[in-house]
């Protein structure tokens, strides 16, 4: 039995309901870096905020950065860019990649520059 399915050993799995429903199956074409960045996005923030977002909150987070309404922490890159923006009920640190429009990840607390 894959211990991924529904009723394996598996199924406790906390992983957020969006990440879970952009998945490929087995045996399709590779999804792209930009899907890759997405879901590795929603999985950080789950584990890490403990929050869940839906695609609007994904969005309107990507609009806020793209309209200059987030705060530029720090320039990585011509590509990377970290911000602070809000999540949920709080206030943190996202890398977002310029070239791709999508959220990388979410910077841990404990590592988030003050």
């Amino acid at each position: 039995m894959n211990l991924a399915q529904p009723g394996g050993a598996g199924d406790d799995n906390k992983e957020p309901e969006m990440a879970r429903r952009m998945k490929k199956h087995r045996g399709r074409k590779r999804g792209s870096k930009a899907r890759a960045q997405k879901i590795h996005f929603l999985r950080r923030v789950a584990g890490r905020t403990g929050a869940t977002l839906t695609k609007d909150d994904y969005e309107r987070i990507v609009r806020d950065i793209q309209l200059g309404r987030a705060r530029m922490v720090y320039k990585q890159s011509n590509r990377i860019i970290h911000y602070r923006v809000q999540i949920g009920d709080q206030e943190r640190i996202v890398v977002f990649d310029n070239s791709r429009k999508t959220l990388v990840t979410v910077i841990p607390e404990k590592d988030e520059i003050i």
